[in-house]
């Protein structure tokens, strides 16, 4: 049996009508400039949107947060002048993984209720072992 860290599923938006290959530059400048640690990522256009995203996999949060894997898209999209649009987290995350404060966060398109781990997880606890 084995375990491995939290993998977050991280979106980025670009305001771009171009192909793909926006996101795609964005995608791999941003892990070479920055060096991301534990980050995949790919571009993909959003044909029905009009936009492209940069599509990520953090495989390890702590190592590499969003905020940080954000800021690298967000700074080498600047660099072809395309702006942010929004930017998204697909399944569950730990709290900890997840910054109110950071820049990424207003950005957030549809965000559950429910996408914090803990969250979901003290939801379905009954209601006899939660304390007040």
């Amino acid at each position: 049996m084995g375990a491995r860290p939290f993998l977050i599923a991280f979106n980025v938006n670009l305001r771009s009508n171009e192909n793909r290959d926006c996101a795609t530059d964005s995608a791999r400048r941003a892990r070479a400039r920055w060096r991301l640690a534990s980050v995949k990522a790919l571009g993909f256009a959003l044909h029905t949107r009009g936009l492209v995203q940069v599509s990520m996999n953090l495989t390890d949060y702590e190592r590499t947060s969003i905020a940080r894997a954000f800021e690298a898209v967000r700074a080498a999209a600047a660099r072809r002048s395309v702006e942010i649009a929004g930017a998204e987290i697909v399944g569950l995350l730990p709290r900890a993984a997840l910054d109110r404060e950071a820049s990424y966060f207003p950005l957030l398109e549809k965000l559950p209720r429910n996408v914090v781990l803990e969250t979901l997880l003290e939801a379905l606890k009954p209601t006899a072992n939660r304390s007040s």
